[in-house]
């Protein structure tokens, strides 16, 4: 018993599985722009977020918002995406820089 996954563990498995074939599609461009690479696309989509989700939270509240995002805690005290300071360093602004480049064009 003790090397076997709990019920909760089971669920959010499928529902983050769910979650990233839903929302991937949506990510590719950013993937394609060079502001992240595909695991972390796959780690935001995993979460629930599509590009359009990023757009409005960016929108709204600028990089602190993503930032926010990206680091809130899940319902297992996990990070949402990533609280991995270098990560975040170099995603948040490229996101940024992507978001005021298509705003722009």
């Amino acid at each position: 018993m003790s090397f076997s996954f709990s019920i909760q563990a089971v669920y959010h498995h499928f529902q983050s599985s769910k979650e990233k074939a839903k929302n991937l599609p949506s990510l590719k461009c950013i993937v394609a722009s060079s502001v992240c690479k595909l695991p972390t696309a796959e780690n935001i989509a995993a979460s629930g977020l599509n590009l359009e989700h990023l757009r409005m939270i960016y929108t709204r509240d600028g990089e602190d918002g993503l930032h926010f995002t990206f680091t809130s805690k899940n319902s297992e005290g996990q990070p949402r995406v990533t609280n991995t300071k270098r990560t975040l360093d170099t995603l948040v602004p490229n996101l940024a820089n992507f978001f005021q480049r298509k705003c722009t064009q």
